[in-house]
């Protein structure tokens, strides 16, 4: 794990503890109840759980989480719609990566591998958002 080999602590939770249990195994770190979440104070934070996905979705995170201002990673993505996690954590000026900027990169970078040497991001950008590429 990348955080890990670089000096970050690294815990995970999950909406079940005995999934989060089972992960903070197989990768060798901590595992936090998703009952204390809220309670934790993090440099990041990354939602890889489905929440989001529906327009009435709450956010992933508690809102206590945001009030230091941590970067929120949202791996959710909605084309034309910000999820709730993303507009939570920017209404607490939290610095956010969102779901279609992580699509983007990935798209970029699969592009390349089938041989599309100039692929760009902003054109990626501008595909998903339904605009034209700078």
């Amino acid at each position: 794990m990348a955080a890990r080999r670089i000096g970050y602590e690294v815990a995970v939770a999950a909406r079940r503890d005995d999934v989060a249990d089972a992960l903070s195994d197989e990768l060798g770190v901590d595992a936090v109840a998703w009952s204390d979440v809220a309670a934790t104070e993090a440099d990041l934070y990354v939602n890889a759980t489905p929440v989001g996905s529906r327009p009435d979705d709450p956010p992933a995170l508690p809102e206590s989480v945001l009030a230091n201002r941590p970067l929120v990673f949202d791996c959710v993505y909605r084309v034309g719609q910000d999820t709730s996690t993303v507009t939570a954590a920017r209404q607490a000026r939290c610095p956010v990566v969102t779901g279609l900027e992580m699509f983007a990169a990935q798209a970029v970078r699969q592009a390349r591998l089938f041989g599309v040497g100039d692929a760009r991001i902003e054109e990626i950008q501008a595909m998903l958002s339904g605009g034209e590429a700078a």
